[in-house]
């Protein structure tokens, strides 16, 4: 079997995340153009900014800064969220973070009228991977399921959270859904 460049590399990055191309769907590598991914909660303000400093990217040539000085950038929304993610079995990220400061950072996936949510405290400094399993995720509102999902958004605000905490910067990389 031939595959092009563009699989090859595909396949190659998976496997040297640990994963098999088969086996996940990257939701965003954060590189260039990572405005084209995500937006905020302000037209004026971007969503992530890309960086290229190797001690701050762990997979590919860049990773996506988020400065969340409160109140401007509470939220993220990931522009292109596929519908279906009954495949998967859990969320994969990376998150670098300057500081350990207890930030909550909320994982959404909104489906139907309601949502699933998983908080996350920041309780490390540098990169930190995390897998999420779906079954760890609650439901506060009833959902259609994994298979109607609508939007994917990060926040440092809401859900219990007041607002993001003035030293909070955190990089994020390769995020993807994983078949465990």
């Amino acid at each position: 079997m031939r595959h092009s460049p563009v699989s090859l590399a595909l396949l190659l990055a998976c496997s040297l995340s640990g994963f098999a191309a088969e086996d996940s769907l990257q939701l965003s590598a954060f590189e260039e153009p990572i405005s084209a991914e995500w937006r905020s909660n302000s037209e004026k303000i971007p969503a992530f900014t890309l960086i290229q400093d190797p001690e701050k990217v762990k997979e590919g040539a860049g990773s996506g800064m988020w400065r969340a000085t409160a109140p401007s950038n509470p939220w993220l929304m990931l522009n292109e969220c596929p519908p279906d993610w009954s495949d998967y079995e859990a969320l994969s990220v990376w998150i670098y973070a300057e500081v350990a400061n207890e930030q909550q950072i909320n994982f959404v996936a909104e489906s139907g009228e309601g949502y699933y949510l998983h908080p996350v405290k920041v309780s490390w400094t540098g990169w930190n991977h995390l897998v999420i399993p779906f079954a760890s995720f609650n439901s506060p509102r009833p959902v259609n399921g994994w298979n109607d999902i609508s939007h994917f958004r990060i926040t440092l605000k809401g859900y219990g959270q007041q607002e993001p905490y003035e030293d909070t910067v955190l990089y994020f990389d390769d995020l993807r859904l994983i078949r465990r």
